[in-house]
């Protein structure tokens, strides 16, 4: 599999299309985030706990936002030659075709000035939940999008994936409470997306109650996928190893 990424020009940033009262993040690391206070899930995007990330052009630290308060920056168009059929499948491409993506690689975020995303849940506690599960139940925007990870001998594994019959029962991440998990998302198409996820759980200590402890909410985030790329040719892409760390 070869990916040739393009990096974008400022002036291709400049086309994104975030409302006034939206800030814009484009690089650095954070999660699509889950609070759990009192036994509320309550979804946030977090950024910057490890290092500063880049929100409206600015260093930020360890910050949570409301969803509807940030846009996260997609903003590289790259080359997909692949003889995976699983890959491009998942995906919604054939060989060759361009794609916009978010790694779940940190180099390669890193390299490209990317967002690297997650899934976060370092805020629960985990004597308190349950494994919590993301599901997939909307999505608006130009093209196909799909979350998935690749193992070390470049198989994928896809989570969510519109271009596999649309949205169904089978779009949806389980994760155990005080962890962090990165994914790739992609994007066939340039333009604006909006995703809606539903988090669900087990909130433990509510087990006995009618409805036995299940905990859950929804939240819609906005990606900006840049509509022009520059020339900037970055060389081969292999599998990303997933990513995973625990808050002390």
């Amino acid at each position: 599999m070869k990916i040739k990424p393009f990096l974008p020009s400022s002036a291709a940033l400049l086309l994104l299309s975030t409302p006034a009262h939206a800030v814009l993040w484009s690089a650095g690391h954070g999660d699509l985030g889950l609070e759990g206070d009192g036994g509320v899930l309550e979804f946030e995007v977090h950024v910057g706990e490890d290092d500063p990330a880049t929100v409206g052009g600015l260093p930020v630290s360890d910050t949570g936002y409301d969803p509807a308060d940030i846009e996260i920056a997609v903003a590289n168009r790259q080359q997909l030659v692949s003889t995976n059929m699983n890959l491009l499948n998942g995906i919604g491409i054939s060989s060759g075709d361009l794609f916009s993506f978010l790694p779940n690689s940190e180099t390669l975020s890193d390299s490209l000035g990317t967002p690297l995303l997650g899934f976060g849940l370092e805020e629960l506690d985990s004597t308190e939940w349950g494994d919590i599960t993301f599901t997939l139940t909307g999505v608006s925007g130009p093209g196909l999008f799909s979350v998935y990870q690749i193992d070390g001998l470049g198989d994928p594994t896809f989570f969510f994936s519109t271009a596999l019959g649309g949205i169904t029962a089978d779009d949806f991440v389980t994760l155990p409470a005080g962890i962090h998990d990165d994914f790739n998302f992609a994007f066939t198409e340039e333009g604006i997306y909006d995703v809606t996820i539903q988090a669900s759980g087990t909130y433990l200590p509510a087990m006995g109650d009618l409805d036995g402890g299940l905990r859950s909410t929804s939240g819609t985030f906005t990606f900006a996928v840049v509509p022009e790329p520059s020339t900037a040719l970055l060389g081969l892409f292999g599998g990303l190893a997933l990513l995973r760390r625990r808050r002390a």
